[in-house]
């Protein structure tokens, strides 16, 4: 090990490399002057922004151009030899515009943002096999890279790819010149041509959604190695936005008026009925499924799926990175166990409080009457309810200080504005269960804690006491039962509708779920400390570990995936004394 570290330090000691010679090199292809290449297809190309590096250029007396990386509308990127240190590196050059130092800035203020959070897991990797770039160097020594020499001495050269290394390095984030914070709402003209949402391509206010959108559109390319939209137009041979919009009409059918509405551009492609006014692009269509041609059966089915939450003409009806994080497809069998706990929950809690009223109706073939080409899919994880007006707070019952609990009775002895008792430690059981509610907030949105009084003032007193009445009681009725089993139910969340027929307060949605509940295992309990958990606990550590808890976008490992599955099954084994295969065959 003694060895590289003296060669790393020879350059400090003058043993830098000689420029390399690429000026004898002119058995390459010249391009002729009237075709377009690289970035002179761009729309809003400007030769003159541009600066005219040339292969074999020398910066600062270190830097020396070996070959073209790649373009973009901002830059051009370029392979270059490091003469000082004896390394590569890429430069980065950005084209001459007024803007350029705020896209500059941009990019340094991402780097800012994310440099808390971004971990080596969920990111590009870097290069660790030198070998990619000096193969590269000799082949553009030897074989020059094809060109296009213009009347102003300036030269277009073709980018050269690199080969696949043996070995990577340390990742490497790039690229955030264009990056946006997502809190407020954008209008601005952002994304590569075929991965735009439609909010974007209309010029309507965006926010994160739009990332939701172009997941897809990368996901589609992945799997199916072609794009998923193309905007080719056939008239102008190139992109046009009206034959974007064509073909996501095709695949989605007509866009909502409300989207229209909100677009400064929607008259420039849409008549006012909402028709498209380039009506001969709206030919050939292709189901989606028709087009999916990489997987098959239940896979197929599910991702699929997975791409219609994403693709979604109205940006608020799309799922939020973390709901597609817990997607069927990545997160196998997850809505079939919340699905049987809820049914366990809503039929124990009946038999145990009779004047609790559920929406629960039935699952199974007799009572959701499914047909035949959706049972496979869709009966494990579906239930019939009734349809009831939903009170807009989440009833918040806790019966150990624990989480976000724990948290701010540490810092203030109180939680939700409620004075505890001095001296509580970290997972201590309470004297009494304690009801905090909390807002139901929208998609994207987070909930917001609320005192009772302020809950009262949402949904009105009479039906704000009945609903702390019947979390609490719920609550105490599923935490000695599960004791039983077991397990310490810690806190949980309920939801609850309104029969406006008979006035009746109705709990709803899931219940008691690994989701929306900290289960603990008994056996393990300890006063002061954490505890190990049966419930999405254990993706939250992770998360935190991660320094990713909060944030969009996050990818979870395979095994973070499957150890969550796994435990979310041994909550309903627990629960129910019955095996989750088991379970499943009895829906069938």
């Amino acid at each position: 090990m003694l060895i590289p570290s003296f060669l790393r330090s020879l350059p400090r000691l003058g043993r830098s490399w000689k420029p390399l010679n690429f000026s004898n090199s002119n058995n390459f292809a010249r391009i002729p002057l009237n075709q377009k290449i690289e970035e002179e297809n761009l729309p809003d190309y400007v030769a003159s922004r541009y600066y005219p590096a040339r292969i074999g250029e020398i910066f600062r007396d270190r830097y020396q151009i070996v070959g073209k990386l790649g373009f973009g509308a901002s830059s051009t990127v370029w392979l270059a030899r490091d003469m000082s240190y004896r390394r590569y590196v890429t430069l980065k050059i950005f084209i001459e515009s007024a803007s350029m130092g705020q896209h500059l800035d941009n990019e340094l203020q991402m780097y800012k943002r994310m440099e808390r959070y971004i971990k080596a897991d969920n990111i590009m990797f870097g290069i660790a096999d030198d070998s990619v770039f000096s193969d590269f160097e000799e082949n553009e020594l030897q074989n020059p890279c094809p060109r296009k020499e213009l009347s102003d001495g300036r030269t277009i050269y073709l980018s050269r790819e690199l080969r696949m290394p043996k070995d990577w390095s340390a990742p490497v984030l790039c690229d955030f010149g264009s990056a946006m914070p997502g809190e407020l709402e954008h209008l601005e003209d952002i994304q590569p041509d075929i991965y735009r949402a439609p909010e974007v391509i209309l010029e309507a206010p965006w926010t994160y959604s739009v990332d939701i959108w172009n997941v897809a559109c990368m996901i589609w390319n992945i799997f199916e190695g072609e794009s998923l939209f193309t905007g080719q137009d056939p008239e102008f041979q190139t992109y046009r936005s009206r034959a974007h919009l064509a073909e996501i009409i095709k695949l989605l059918g007509p866009p909502p008026p409300e989207l229209l509405a909100r677009g400064n551009l929607s008259q420039k492609f849409f008549s006012d009925q909402g028709d498209l006014l380039a009506q001969d692009l709206l030919q050939d269509r292709v189901p989606l499924e028709q087009r999916e041609t990489s997987l098959q059966g239940d896979d197929k089915a599910s991702f699929l799926r997975l791409i219609d939450k994403m693709l979604q003409w109205d940006p608020t009806k799309r799922s939020s990175a973390k709901e597609l994080q817990q997607d069927e497809w990545i997160f196998p069998n997850k809505g079939a166990v919340l699905n049987l706990i809820t049914q366990f929950w809503f039929q124990y809690l009946s038999s145990q409080i009779p004047q609790l009223k559920t929406h629960f109706l039935g699952t199974g073939l007799a009572d959701l009457k499914m047909p035949q080409e959706l049972r496979k899919d869709l009966l494990p994880r579906s239930m019939l309810v009734r349809k009831l007006k939903v009170f807009p707070i989440e009833a918040i019952v806790r019966g150990y200080i624990t989480g976000s609990a724990w948290a701010s009775y540490s810092k203030t002895g109180e939680v939700n504005g409620l004075k505890l008792p001095e001296g509580l430690q970290e997972s201590q059981e309470l004297p009494q269960p304690l009801y905090t509610p909390s807002t139901k907030a929208e998609l994207g949105q987070h909930d917001e804690n609320i005192s009772v009084q302020q809950a009262a003032q949402i949904v009105g007193e009479k039906y704000a006491a009945r609903i702390e009445q019947l979390a609490i009681q719920i609550y105490t009725t599923a935490k000695d039962y599960a004791k039983t089993r077991g397990i310490i139910i810690a806190d949980t969340k309920f939801e609850f509708g309104l029969d406006e027929a008979t006035d009746e307060v109705v709990l709803i949605d899931e219940v008691l779920t690994p989701d929306s509940s900290r289960f603990w295992p008994a056996a393990k309990y300890q006063v002061g400390r954490g505890q190990d958990s049966f419930d999405k606990q254990y993706l939250r550590d992770w998360l935190t570990k991660q320094g990713l808890k909060g944030k969009e976008g996050v990818e979870m490992p395979q095994d973070v995936v499957d150890e969550t599955a796994k435990k979310y099954a041994e909550a309903f084994e627990l629960l129910t004394g019955q095996s989750l295969q088991e379970a499943l065959s009895e829906l069938k």
